[in-house]
């Protein structure tokens, strides 16, 4: 298990393998990945801790979306990682 439950989360759906399940488990995992971001806004945190896991967080949602185009057939749109981004 990973230090962020959301992590988990994210790789559950980034390994599913059958179709009929990604679907939810994209959600699952967005909704984890929200949850935990109201989390960090809600209490006292290490600066550097917060900034560690915002942009962790950041690169697990841009392989989401890159889940919902290339596997799960949603339009695209047009957004491109930034450079040096790469998903968790």
């Amino acid at each position: 298990m990973s230090d962020y439950e959301w992590l988990d989360i994210y790789r559950q759906a980034d390994d599913e393998q059958d179709i009929s399940k990604l679907h939810q488990r994209v959600m699952d995992a967005e909704s984890a990945i929200f949850a935990r971001m109201q989390r960090l806004s809600e209490g006292p945190q290490s600066e550097i801790d917060v900034q560690t896991e915002t942009l962790a967080m950041r690169s697990a949602l841009n392989g989401l979306l890159r889940i919902k185009t290339e596997r799960l057939g949603w339009p695209s749109l047009g957004l491109e990682d930034a450079p040096g981004e790469t998903a968790p």
